[in-house]
């Protein structure tokens, strides 16, 4: 977006000359801070300094990659850059403008005021109610764990919706999971290769009609849509869900995804997307594209196959190229300054959607733009980068387990912002569509790095019980201990001192 040398658009933002390419390139810019040599003097950390020379130096450079991947690998890092201050959050995006130099204001620590306390005075469901989309005959134990896991974070109620054959196996898993068997199946299967399967938002396979809808039988049509029906009922009431474990990828899984998707992001509800989900993701990016209540949990092979559909093969050729078939220094370096430039460039390709990449570390990141449909987002970029805790043995599961811990942090989000926007005489629990507001950048991103902490710190107890012998099962177990560790039952509120001194600083306005 700007001619400039990108030497010489450092040295404008240095020098507080904020011409209106230099603005848009620093905006555009690369997510993942690197450490300067003078960010990290004594003398400049005990130099106040404006915006612009922070910005400037947080930013990374082209030709210090180096400094930039071992920034990220060296543990837990949070970072998320707020549009406005309070007194005029919001006002940039309403005019469509990018926000000013003064205006940007940082955020370094994760957000985790959303985080309920322990009281007696709460009722069930206050902590949160999850549901899971997803499982069906071959798979019940994707759904399972997603769903066991939600629980185990602390959420006081989750559904699993699955197709009729899957609805006993997971009830019988667990009493306290309620199983609703209302995804219809038919062997209407798509080809594992997304290059080559029919694409649901083109539907002029054989599997559809000349209007786009699925070629079904009267009956099963019937039976299609009052399954639909039914689980959007349920999802009035639901604060997540989390979409896509043990789902299967027959079509008409898929087009069962497809419409809780539009249901969710119409109202307004925490959505993470994972396995099978994402599947469906790759064949048609639209399903997600701008929707601000969007997550998605891709693995190495999901992030190459998200890469390959939404930024093109060449992204995804360099993914590839960068997976190391040994693992050194150099190789592990390469992969990971690969993986955040897609999940950072995946989330602006998809509007705002944000992305948790899972590996080595989680990479998450949330770029919010400004054709997103949601009005007053009060960030524009947040990411964090986790490699704290897990463990080197990595069984079957641990994603789905990261998914339903992740759903519970959401829906807190959820809740918290509910209840700050609801009237006094709202029902805080159940308020109504329009009232409902979209987690902004930062919320969706401090979500992403609680859960991937809490399951890495999980995993990392596990390990050490169990050793090789480890399973997912076992992390279940030790996820209690894991968020004890981040989150004590004892303690009345979890703000950040971010978000104290926000609060603070609101309490002083109003009061002005």
């Amino acid at each position: 977006e700007t001619t400039e040398s990108p030497t010489r658009v450092r040295r404008m933002l240095a020098a507080r000359t904020w011409a209106r390419p230099a603005r848009r390139a620093l905006l555009a810019a690369d997510l993942f801070p690197s450490r300067s040599a003078r960010a990290s003097s004594m003398a400049a950390q005990k130099r106040p300094r404006t915006t612009a020379r922070a910005l400037a130096d947080d930013y990374p450079r082209d030709d210090d990659r180096a400094s930039e991947t071992a920034f990220l690998a060296s543990g837990f890092r949070y970072e998320a850059r707020r549009t406005a201050s309070f007194e005029t959050r919001g006002e940039a995006f309403r005019s469509e403008r990018a926000a000013s130099a003064d205006a940007l204001r940082l955020e370094r620590l994760p957000r985790a005021s959303f985080v309920p306390s322990l009281t007696s005075a709460k009722r069930k469901g206050h902590a949160g109610r999850v549901a899971v989309v997803g499982g069906c005959e071959e798979y019940t134990g994707a759904p399972f764990f997603a769903a066991i896991s939600a629980l185990k974070t602390g959420c006081d109620v989750v559904h699993v919706f699955c197709t009729p054959s899957a609805a006993p196996v997971i009830k019988s898993y667990s009493p306290e999971i309620i199983a609703h068997p209302y995804v219809f199946a038919r062997d209407l299967a798509l080809r594992n290769d997304a290059n080559d399967a029919e694409l649901p938002n083109d539907r002029s396979g054989s599997n559809y009609d000349d209007h786009g809808a699925l070629a079904l039988p009267s009956n099963e049509r019937a039976m299609f849509e009052e399954g639909v029906r039914k689980t959007e009922r349920w999802l009035r009431n639901m604060d997540a869900v989390v979409i896509g474990p043990g789902l299967g990828r027959d079509a008409t899984s898929l087009a069962f995804a497809r419409e809780i998707l539009a249901f969710a992001r119409r109202m307004k509800i925490p959505t993470v997307v994972d396995a099978d989900g994402l599947f469906l993701v790759s064949l048609d990016p639209l399903v997600v594209r701008g929707n601000p209540d969007a997550v998605l949990t891709p693995n190495a092979a999901e992030l190459t196959r998200l890469a390959r559909a939404v930024l093109g093969e060449q992204e995804a050729t360099e993914l590839e190229s960068a997976d190391p078939k040994s693992s050194d220094e150099d190789s592990d370096a390469r992969l990971l300054a690969a993986r955040a430039s897609a999940t950072r460039r995946l989330s602006e390709a998809l509007s705002g959607v944000a992305i948790l990449s899972k590996g080595s570390v989680d990479l998450g990141a949330c770029s919010v733009t400004g054709d997103v449909e949601a009005k007053d987002k009060e960030h524009v970029v947040a990411w964090c980068a986790v490699n704290e805790g897990g463990s080197p043995r990595r069984c079957g599961g641990q994603g789905d387990v990261l998914a339903g811990t992740l759903a519970t942090f959401l829906a807190w989000a959820s809740i918290a912002k509910s209840q700050v926007s609801a009237t006094p005489r709202d029902d805080t629990r159940h308020k109504a569509k329009d009232s409902k507001t979209s987690l902004s950048a930062a919320e969706k991103v401090s979500a992403a790095a609680h859960a991937a902490l809490v399951t890495r710190g999980a995993a990392g107890l596990a390990f050490e019980e169990s050793k090789r012998a480890t399973t997912a099962s076992d992390l279940v177990e030790f996820l209690g201990g894991a968020f004890e560790k981040r989150f004590p039952a004892h303690r009345a509120s979890y703000a950040s001192a971010e978000e104290r001194a926000e609060e603070t600083e609101t309490e002083t306005a109003l009061q002005a």
